[in-house]
């Protein structure tokens, strides 16, 4: 059954980002009634528990209205079973207009993108402005309760950046963001420039944005360490992009109803792509070759991965990634970054240094959902888990 749906119902945006992966190719934007069509079409694949990811382009440009008829829908028709979340740039936030959007239709579950480097996430081509707006709509999301999580992307050149941005955020105190500390891939406007960050490199950068976490204790997430100490004390994994189970689990839909194992697929392009939800059943798509593709993979790991001391924990990592960057053995590339923080996140484990990060993060931890349960404002804690 589905279980996490990464929904592009635009890739419109009003930011001109240098490197970004969905670059606005049309004007394309999904209909409230292309909504209500896709949902019923995939309600009998749909889990018991859905989290349906708001994407992009800019998700914001939809409108408020989109929003409120979609929630009204999505009960009507699979009552109970979806948790609506957004992936958005925050540039066009204002509190009259989408304060209660993101409060009652998201419950909170909000996450935005940030480069620590402040350089090419531009609008019109002017990273200042596009700063100044960003920072001014954090400070308005704050003012209003919420609590967001920042996704930052790491090259070469700006891994020595991850402390000073981790820094940054430990000093707003009880009003610190959640953390996502991705690695850069080469696709979209970059496709073809080869690894971006050195694995090693990366891995290294983990561990020691890990050796301030663990001996701060702060009250905000830090993925994917989070996810790297709840899979080594035991409560299990599964989520993008430490897994080989997601196909049959994820889908990712594109402003024209194409659909993929997930937006990253699609960022490959239309030889990845199951069938398109305005033209195909789902039975259709989820038979399709691309589709059979990615549910077959947990029986195509590498057998240096199944022996590996932390395969349990890893789970053989993200398959788009090994398809993205062609790795004939079929071994995720950033193997070695993996291995890097497993080693030490278990290593803090044994010691008991984690013991205070344990604690502090434990309603994390024991629940095992996609909520932090750590912010004091009720509904506005929850994290968004995206690649």
């Amino acid at each position: 059954m589905i279980s996490v749906v990464i929904a592009k119902s635009t890739r419109i945006c009003n930011a001109d980002c240098s490197y970004c992966c969905a670059p606005p190719y049309d004007r394309e934007k999904w209909t409230i009634e292309d909504f209500e069509s896709f949902i019923k079409k995939m309600a009998p694949w749909l889990g018991t528990s859905v989290q349906w990811i708001w994407h992009g382009g800019e998700p914001m440009l939809m409108g408020t209205d989109f929003f409120y008829r979609a929630r009204e829908i999505a009960e009507r028709i699979v009552p109970g079973q979806i948790e609506f979340s957004m992936q958005s740039n925050l540039l066009a936030y204002d509190s009259k207009k989408w304060k209660n959007v993101f409060q009652d239709v998201l419950g909170g579950r909000v996450s935005t993108s940030y480069d620590p480097d402040e350089l090419y996430r531009t609008v019109n081509g002017d990273p200042v402005k596009y700063n100044a707006l960003f920072w001014n709509a954090v400070s308005r999301m704050k003012e209003d309760g919420f609590r967001i999580m920042a996704i930052a992307t790491f090259r070469k050149e700006t891994a020595g950046l991850a402390i000073p941005f981790y820094e940054r955020n430990l000093a707003f105190g009880k009003d610190a963001m959640h953390l996502r500390l991705n690695y850069m891939r080469p696709d979209g406007r970059i496709a073809g420039t080869g690894k971006l960050i050195d694995p090693v490199e990366y891995g290294q950068m983990l561990v020691d944005v890990y050796d301030r976490w663990v001996s701060d204790a702060p009250c905000f997430a830090v993925t994917p360490l989070i996810y790297a100490l709840r899979s080594s004390l035991g409560f299990g994994w599964g989520e993008c992009p430490w897994t080989s189970h997601c196909g049959g689990k994820f889908l990712g839909l594109e402003p024209n109803g194409d659909v993929y194992n997930c937006s990253e697929f699609a960022d490959l392009g239309s030889d990845w792509k199951f069938g398109n939800l305005h033209e195909d059943s789902m039975e259709k798509m989820m038979s399709s070759g691309p589709a059979l593709f990615a549910q077959t993979r947990m029986f195509r790991i590498p057998e240096e991965c199944v022996t590996c001391e932390h395969y349990a924990e890893c789970d053989a990592g993200c398959g788009r990634d090994v398809v993205l960057y062609q790795a004939m053995d079929g071994k995720f590339p950033y193997c070695a970054s993996w291995k890097a923080i497993f080693s030490r996140v278990k290593e803090s484990i044994a010691s008991g240094e984690a013991n205070n990060l344990i604690e502090t993060m434990k309603n994390f931890i024991d629940r095992g959902d996609r909520r932090t349960g750590l912010g004091e404002r009720p509904g506005t804690e929850n994290l968004v888990q995206l690649h």
